[in-house]
């Protein structure tokens, strides 16, 4: 297999956490260039079986590259919160485990030309499967001002946009807003001088509310756990690794939604089992070792539920 310079986030600890049958199926819902998927495969067997799935072409043409001669392997080539078709199209019932790197690969964010950075120049793109229509070209010159202040409030935590906006829709009013450094200066036009020397990026949060508004990532999170919790075998995990509260938020609600169950009254629930469980694990946070090796790491926080 070729060697590639990706480093998956939160790699041994997630694989460990796992609990991986040598004979078991797995999902690596979320494939990038198969940091996980590949360590995965090292502790299957003949009998054991991966599916990874990736809605992005350059995860496709990557998997093509490197991972075909695995005959235990297989690619899908679509979003994971189709995962109860893509089992079903499978004739696969119930999984030993699955595994979700949520947010933008890092190959994704280093190829300016997919227009997820504000800090390279690129078209103002931001799709992470590139045959949807809706892009943050799109979003940037034709939502509206209070549905781009509410867009950047939700999926951005910017507590006070409207300067931003106003200058967005000035701007665009003269010619459209086409680039990510189009975007950038005119976010830096419009934030004070206190966000400007602050030490993450100014326009960091903006970006992030497009991305998420552009692959309508909460969403998708939330389809994808349930459906996972509902095809868990017996002992099976699943393990989550998410970047920024709103992925966790999707993560916990989902989880909350199998774990809180509603019994009549009548019912004696002191013995009644509940179906699952977390599982807490003492690291949760990437170590300082790896986030020196991989700065993308240093707000990844991992969860682990299993079924009883």
């Amino acid at each position: 297999m070729n060697d590639f310079k990706h480093v998956s986030v939160q790699k041994d600890n997630a694989i460990q956490l796992l609990n991986i049958k040598p004979n078991g199926i797995y999902v690596d819902c979320t494939f990038g260039r198969g940091g996980h998927s590949i360590e995965i495969l090292k502790k299957l067997n003949e009998s054991g079986k991966l599916i990874s799935i990736d809605k992005d072409i350059e995860a496709f043409n990557y998997y093509k590259s490197n991972f075909e001669k695995h005959d235990n392997h297989l690619f899908v080539h679509d979003t994971f919160s189709n995962l109860e078709k893509i089992l079903d199209s499978l004739n696969i019932n119930f999984v030993d485990g699955f595994l979700f790197d949520f947010g933008v690969s890092s190959p994704m964010f280093d190829d300016g030309s997919r227009g997820f950075s504000y800090k390279s120049e690129g078209p103002l793109d931001m799709r992470m499967d590139q045959r949807q229509k809706i892009d943050a070209k799109f979003i940037i010159n034709n939502y509206s001002d209070k549905e781009l202040a509410m867009l950047f409030k939700k999926y951005g935590d910017i507590k006070n946009p409207y300067y931003v906006v106003k200058e967005i829709i000035k701007s665009r009013s003269d010619k459209p807003i086409l680039t990510t450094i189009d975007l950038v200066n005119i976010i830096r036009k419009s934030v004070s001088i206190k966000e400007l020397n602050k030490k993450k990026h100014f326009a960091r949060q903006y970006f992030q509310a497009i991305r998420i508004e552009v692959n309508n990532e909460l969403y998708e999170i939330q389809k994808a756990i349930i459906a996972a919790l509902k095809r868990l075998n017996s002992k099976g995990r699943i393990v989550t690794i998410s970047f920024h509260s709103l992925e966790e938020k999707e993560v916990k609600k989902a989880f909350k939604s199998i774990l809180n169950h509603e019994y009549p009254k009548e019912l004696p629930v002191n013995n009644i089992k509940n179906e699952y469980k977390i599982i807490n694990i003492k690291d949760k946070w990437a170590t300082d070792d790896e986030i020196q090796k991989n700065h993308r790491a240093r707000s990844s926080l991992l969860k682990v539920i299993e079924r009883n």
